[in-house]
């Protein structure tokens, strides 16, 4: 047999079998249901993998590929950048896509896309902090202690330039005594704006120890002798002096400006024949602390002239 008729028997075949694909091909999108070539165009996030540690991205965040088939779900595709070894610079990267399984991928617009890859830089940075809410009435803040004092933000410069402040917000509108809070920390700028994107804090939350107590004041009142059982029918008090006049009192507000004076203990005269000087002390006021505790009672005491019969 020639050459010839082979080869239109080879040629026959490949017509045949072109057929019977082009057939298989049409049932088979045909049986897919809903076609997405009516909306063939679909937005999904790009991926980015293998960013070395201590670099910085700025990129592209989407891209839109084009399905011929039925897709199931959106989440079903998934396009990358893959950014192994790369260092600090700027890279134009192919946009690379998975199989996706029911669905023939056609295209991904853009096919490639401009990556800045920057190096990290670490600031320290001393944490302070601001009260959102006063403490209860008559209270105060005494103390704040933050642990630790220090935190370091990470970013590329032109972002990390812009923080003024890194702060922790207290409220202490319903804490008293000592109390121990774990808060959140925020970047703020030079207005006072929050500063979110392209900055990492290290760490993201401390520990903060504050103390509220009642508000507390000072002032010096009068002390008052307390005289019992004065000196019999032979002698008689001449004068009662006292060092110092006046104390001061310390305690919380309301306290304060309810006492006017303090007085001694009770001092007995009843057996005192002569002047004497005692350190005597103060009678104390719940809650309120004295100072100094004890003071001099200086007493004079004389002795009544004999009456003379005529």
């Amino acid at each position: 047999m020639s050459s010839e008729p082979r080869k239109r028997k080879t040629t026959m075949g490949l017509k045949i079998i072109s057929v019977i694909l082009s057939v298989l091909l049409w049932f088979y999108v045909v049986n897919q249901g809903e076609l997405t070539a009516r909306n063939n165009a679909i937005e999904v996030e790009l991926v980015y993998y293998n960013l070395s540690e201590g670099l910085n991205i700025e990129a592209p965040t989407k891209v839109s590929i084009k399905l011929w088939g039925k897709l199931q779900e959106t989440g079903d595709v998934l396009a990358y950048i893959d950014l192994s070894g790369l260092e600090e610079g700027t890279y134009v990267l192919p946009v690379k896509v998975e199989p996706i399984k029911g669905a023939m991928f056609t295209s991904v617009e853009p096919n490639s896309v401009e990556v800045h890859l920057q190096e990290v830089r670490e600031h320290t940075v001393k944490i302070q902090y601001e009260i959102t809410q006063p403490p209860p009435p008559d209270h105060e803040l005494l103390d704040v202690q933050i642990i630790p004092e220090n935190c370091v933000i990470k970013g590329e410069d032109a972002i990390a330039e812009q923080v003024k402040t890194i702060v922790c917000s207290i409220d202490l509108s319903n804490l008293k005594g000592i109390s121990t809070s774990q808060l959140d920390l925020s970047a703020r700028d030079a207005q006072g704006k929050p500063l979110n994107d392209g900055l990492k804090i290290i760490p993201d939350s401390v520990k903060v120890y504050t103390v509220v107590a009642e508000k507390r004041s000072s002032k010096k009142v009068k002390v008052v002798p307390q005289i019992s059982n004065y000196p019999g029918t032979e002698y008689q008090l001449v004068d009662i002096n006292i060092q110092p006049q006046t104390v001061n009192i310390l305690g919380t507000e309301l306290k304060v400006q309810a006492i006017e004076e303090i007085n001694t203990i009770e001092i007995d005269l009843a057996q005192a024949k002569e002047s004497f000087s005692r350190e005597t002390a103060l009678v104390l006021p719940a809650g309120v602390e004295v100072y100094p505790e004890k003071v001099i009672i200086n007493v004079s005491i004389e002795k009544l002239a004999e009456e003379v019969e005529e």
